[in-house]
C-alpha cells in the first residue's frame, strides 16, 4: 500500500517535526532519545516563558515591552504546539491511517482510467512541499537577525568599557548570555509555529486533491459508451439519443456510484475526525496569530526604538504570519465550497440531458450521497459559525488585527 509518508510534502513535515521535537506521527517509531529531547526543549521552553513574564511585569512603558511580549507569544506558542502534538499523538496516528487508506482507495479506482491520482497528488501541491521545506526554517532567522543586533551592540559597549576602566563588565557579559537562551527559545517557538501551520496546509491540501479526484471521476460514472454514442451519432434517430441510450448506461452507471460513495463517505469521516482534533489547536491558533501580528505590526510602525535591520526581521515574520493565515482561509474555503457542490452535482449529473427519471437504485444513490453532504466541509474551532477558515474570515481577522492595532495605540496614549 502507497502510504501518505510517500508523498513529498508530509516527508517535509516529519523532517521538520524531528528537527523541532514535535511528535508528528512518521514513518517510524520515535525512541526513548528523541522523546527525552523533546521534554527537554519543552522544559527549555518554559523556563524561558517564566522568565520573560517575569520581565515583562518590571516594565512600565508600553512600547518598550512590545518585543518581549511578541517574544513570549512565540515562545508560549512553541511550548502548546508540543505540548498538544503529544496529546494528540494517538488521534493524528489515526488520522494518517485513514489518509492511507484514502489514497489507496484513490490509486486503485478503477473510474480513474489513466491512474492519475499519484501524479495530480505529487504536482498539485509541489509548491506547498517547497514552501513546508522554505519557510519553517526560514523564519527561525528572524529572531537571529533581530537579537544580533542587540548581541553586537552589548559586545561593543562591554569592550568600550573594559578599555576606558580596564577590567571586564560581567554584567554585560551575564545579560548577552540572557539575550542568546532568549533568542534561541524563540527561534524555536517561531520555527515550531510556521512548522505546524504548514503541517495543517498540507492536510488541507490532500483533502482538496481527493476531492478534485471524486469531482473529475464524477463524470466517469454517467459517461456513455463510446462505442454506443457513436452509434447513435451516426444514426438519423438523434432525438432519441438519451433515451435509448439510458437502458445501457444507467446500469453501469448504479456500480460507479456505490464505488464513487465509498470513497465519498471516507473522505466526509475523514475531514470530521481532522477538524475535531485540530478544533482546540484552531481556537488557540486565531487567538495567538491576530494578537501576535498586531503587536507586531505595531512594534514596527511605533517603536521608534528599532532601527532598520530589527524592523525588516519582525516584517517578515509578519508577512510570513499572514501569508500562511491566507493560504489556511484559502484552502478552507475551496474545500467548503468543492464539498458543497460535489453532491449538488452528483444529483443533477443524471438529468442534464433530459426529464427521464433514473431507476430506483440510481436514484437511492444519489440521495444517499446527498444527505451525507447536507452540511459541507468547513475548517472552523469547535464548528464555530463565527470563526471559520475561509476567504471572508481573513478579512474579519485583518480588521481584527487593525482594531487591536488601534487598541494597543490608544492605550499608550493613555499612559503618557
Amino acid at each position: 500500500m502507497e502510504t501518505f509518508n510517500f508523498f513529498n510534502l508530509h516527508k517535509a513535515n516529519v523532517r521538520n517535526s524531528c528537527i523541532l521535537g514535535l511528535l508528528v506521527p512518521g514513518p517510524k517509531r520515535q525512541g526513548a532519545s528523541f522523546k527525552a529531547f523533546v521534554f527537554a526543549l519543552d522544559v527549555y521552553q518554559v523556563s524561558v516563558f517564566c522568565f520573560m513574564i517575569y520581565g515583562i511585569f518590571y516594565q512600565t512603558r508600553i512600547h518598550s515591552i512590545l518585543v518581549d511580549i511578541d517574544a513570549a507569544y512565540c515562545t508560549l506558542f512553541g511550548f502548546a504546539v508540543s505540548f498538544y502534538y503529544s496529546f494528540c499523538t494517538k488521534s493524528f496516528e489515526n488520522i494518517l491511517s485513514k489518509i492511507d487508506e484514502l489514497t489507496e482507495a484513490c490509486i486503485s479506482d478503477p473510474l480513474d482510467k489513466g491512474h492519475t491520482f499519484r501524479t495530480n497528488i505529487i504536482t498539485e501541491n509541489a509548491l506547498l512541499s517547497k514552501c513546508t521545506s522554505i519557510i519553517p526554517l526560514s523564519m527561525s532567522l528572524c529572531p537571529f537577525i533581530f537579537y544580533a543586533v542587540t548581541i553586537v551592540k552589548m559586545i561593543k559597549i562591554s569592550g568600550e568599557e573594559e578599555n576606558e576602566s580596564g577590567s571586564i563588565d560581567h554584567s554585560q557579559i551575564a545579560e548577552a548570555a540572557q539575550v542568546v537562551v532568549s533568542m534561541m527559545s524563540i527561534q524555536l517557538g517561531i520555527t515550531r509555529k510556521a512548522s505546524v501551520e504548514w503541517f495543517v496546509l498540507s492536510l488541507m491540501a490532500h483533502i482538496r486533491t481527493y476531492f478534485n479526484h471524486l469531482e473529475a471521476t464524477l463524470m466517469q460514472v454517467f459517461q456513455l459508451d463510446n462505442n454506443n454514442v457513436d452509434e447513435q451519432l451516426n444514426s438519423s434517430h438523434f432525438g432519441n439519443l438519451f433515451n435509448h441510450s439510458q437502458g445501457v448506461a444507467l446500469p453501469k452507471a448504479k456500480d460507479k456510484l456505490k464505488l464513487w460513495i465509498q470513497i465519498h463517505q471516507k473522505l466526509l469521516r475523514l475531514t470530521e475526525d481532522l477538524i475535531r482534533v485540530l478544533s482546540p489547536f484552531l481556537a488557540f491558533y486565531l487567538v495567538n496569530i491576530t494578537s501576535l501580528s498586531a503587536l507586531t505590526v505595531y512594534a514596527i510602525t511605533m517603536d521608534k526604538e528599532l532601527n532598520l535591520v530589527e524592523k525588516i526581521s519582525m516584517g517578515y515574520f509578519g508577512v510570513t504570519s499572514m501569508i500562511t493565515l491566507f493560504f489556511l482561509c484559502f484552502f478552507g474555503s475551496q474545500l467548503y465550497l468543492k464539498s458543497e457542490k460535489l453532491a449538488e452535482a452528483a444529483f443533477w449529473k443524471s438529468f442534464e440531458d433530459g426529464d427521464s427519471t433514473v431507476s430506483k437504485e440510481v436514484h437511492s444513490c444519489l440521495r444517499l450521497i446527498l444527505w451525507r453532504s447536507h452540511s459541507p466541509v468547513l475548517f472552523a474551532p469547535y464548528k464555530s459559525p463565527t470563526f471559520t477558515f475561509t476567504n471572508e474570515s481573513f478579512v474579519s481577522f485583518s480588521r481584527s488585527i487593525i482594531s487591536f492595532f488601534f487598541a494597543i495605540k490608544k492605550i499608550r496614549s493613555m499612559t503618557y
